[in-house]
Parts: C-alpha cells; structure tokens; sequence
C-alpha cells in the first residue's frame, strides 16, 4: 500500500504537525519511507532575519526534525509584477532564497512554475525557466495559467482587460517545456509533472492510480472506502471554514461535511481518466474488475483510432495496459472528451 502524508504549510508550528504525526505513526502504523511532505509558498522559508538567520528557515529546521521527507513550494513565476498581478505576497528573489534553503535542509524537494500569463512571451518563459532549473533537484512541476472564477485575474478577463498569450504562443511555450526539460535530464512522466533519476510524487501519483486517499483539514476533499457507507467508496467533503470545522471536530468529533457514494462506473471513469494523465497509463483490465462491459463507458473503436494515429500505446483487447505517448499526452482533455461515452 502507498503511504503519504501532505501537509499545508500555512503558520502552522512544527508542534502542531509532531503531535498529528504522533497520531499517525500510532493509529496507521507508518514505515520509514512514508513520503511525508510539507507544501507552502515562499513566505515559510524566507521571511524575517535573526542574528543572521531567517526565523522562518529554522521553522524548516523543526519540520525536518519530526519527520518531513519532502518540501513542496509554490513559486510560480520569477518575475516580481507577474507575482503581484496573480496575489501572491512573495518577490522571485524570495522564492530563489527559498529554494536554496529548502535544498540545502532536504534532498526531495520540488516547485511549482505557472506559464501562459498575461503579457508573457515566449522567449522571456524560456528565461524564466533556465533561471528556475538549477534550484531543480529531480523534481517539478510546470502548469499553464488557469484563470478560476472569483480571482482578480478572473474579473480582468471579463472585462477584456487580461492580455493573454494567443493559442499558438501557450503551445509553443508547452512544447518548449518539454524540450528544455528533457535536455536536463527529466521525464515528462505527466501533464504536468517532471521527474528526474526515476523520482515521481508519490503524493500525486496515488491518486492518478485511484488510490484511496484521507483528507483531514478544513476544505479538505478524500476518496475513500466509508463503513457509514456500506464499505463504498465515497467522495468526502469537508467543512471549508476553518472555525467551523474546529467547532465541528469538537461537538462531534470529526469535521466531515459531506459524503458521496461513488457507484462502480463512477470508480471505473475516475480510474481511466486519471490514469490517462500519466505516461504509466492505465490498466483496462483492472477498470473491468470495476464495471463491465466497459463498451458501456469506453469508446473503444474511437480509443483505437487514438492508437492507430499514435497518441495512445498499448493493446485495446483481454487485460491490457494503455497509456498516452508524449503526442497523446499534449492533447489528453481532448482524447479523454471522445473517448467517455459519459
């Protein structure tokens, strides 16, 4: 069984995260190689300095004693008005601090970078990204700018006012990615990660392989196998507001706000979907074990014209294994929209 743990950074104490990881250690009884990974914005490492040191480094300090394996940081551009058009309260010369302190304390670190903001060229994201590269360990993760509703940048684009890169440019910055991270070594292993020496995210891997995964805290989503449910797998739902899930966890004992039953077709769909975002790819034969026919859900005739034109590998018949090439890959959404029959 994968075991992982995930933990939003925020102003949280080492403390706070010892004593949840006490429990865990007791309750689940988890091995030494527990991926176990802190994820924050460059606020948490860098921050006020102290006879020479930053405060917040030696907060890092006390993550890695009680046991964090892993540093996640949310860089997302260097480039310090792109970073004050997107909200974010850390400068680009933060985040290289940041990056330098996360390495030096943990050998499996990883970043995200954002590409296709407003205003950006082409040759100035190439930059960008040969700049962010040599904070690089064996890991990153690269995405294309999503304006979500609610959000200064959505508000902007409603109004015409948000200048984004044209189609063809968002392309050529994608495969532009790819190419300058395959010539230092990493794998475009999905949409949009990146490893190198054979490392993925354990973390993110299990869910695109369906397994069941736990959220705790306030916001928190989960899949996961409920005996309130019968022993069904479930989408759960928790409190969003901080106060009320700590009012809830008190009076009740838990801050679940909601649950979903996931029927087996539901299961079947998430499992192929998921899968199909990484180069490992997805095994039919055990989408089958979950619902059959799987004509029922699946396109295979469309799904073997994919194959036929290269955008997908692998045998369509008995218990095979399918997975999108670095073409298929490109145009993943589009591939997935003909082949789901719902």
């Amino acid at each position: 069984m994968t075991e992982f743990s995930s933990f939003g950074a925020g102003t949280n104490s080492p403390a706070t995260f010892h004593a949840i990881l006490e429990l865990l250690r007791r309750e689940c009884k988890l091995s030494p190689e527990t991926e176990i990974t802190i994820e924050g914005n460059p606020t948490v490492t860098v921050n006020k300095q102290a006879k020479g040191q930053s405060i917040e480094t030696g907060k890092l300090r006390g993550f890695k004693e009680i046991g964090i394996n892993r540093v996640s940081l949310g860089i997302q551009a260097l480039n310090n008005s792109d970073l004050k058009a997107m909200g974010r309260d850390h400068s680009f010369e933060d985040g290289l601090r940041s990056l330098e302190a996360i390495n030096l304390l943990f050998d499996n670190t990883t970043f995200d970078m954002i590409f296709g903001r407003p205003n950006q060229r082409l040759l100035s994201w190439e930059n960008e990204l040969k700049l962010a590269l040599p904070f690089a360990k064996n890991h990153m993760s690269i995405y294309q700018l999503m304006i979500e509703p609610g959000t200064p940048l959505y508000k902007l684009q409603k109004k015409g006012l948000l200048p984004l890169p044209s189609q063809e440019t968002m392309e050529d910055m994608y495969y532009t990615t790819i190419d300058i991270m395959a010539k230092h070594g990493f794998d475009h292993y999905e949409v949009s990660s990146f490893g190198r020496n054979e490392v993925v995210g354990s973390h993110n891997l299990s869910y695109w392989r369906g397994v069941d995964y736990i959220g705790i805290g306030p916001g928190a989503h989960g899949r996961a196998v409920l005996p309130a449910a019968g022993y069904r797998k479930c989408r759960t739902y928790r409190t969003l507001s901080p106060e009320h899930w700590l009012q809830s966890c008190e009076e009740v004992g838990h801050g679940l706000r909601k649950y979903e039953e996931m029927t087996l077709a539901e299961c079947a769909k998430e499992l192929v979907v998921l899968g199909l975002r990484t180069k490992l790819g997805v095994s039919l034969s055990q989408a089958r074990a979950l619902y059959s026919p799987l004509d029922d859900l699946l396109d295979f005739k469309v799904l073997a014209s994919y194959a036929e034109n290269g955008f997908i590998t692998g045998s369509l018949s008995g218990t095979s294994h399918i997975a999108p090439t670095e073409k298929g890959l490109a145009v993943i959404d589009s591939i997935l929209s003909d082949i789901l029959k719902f």
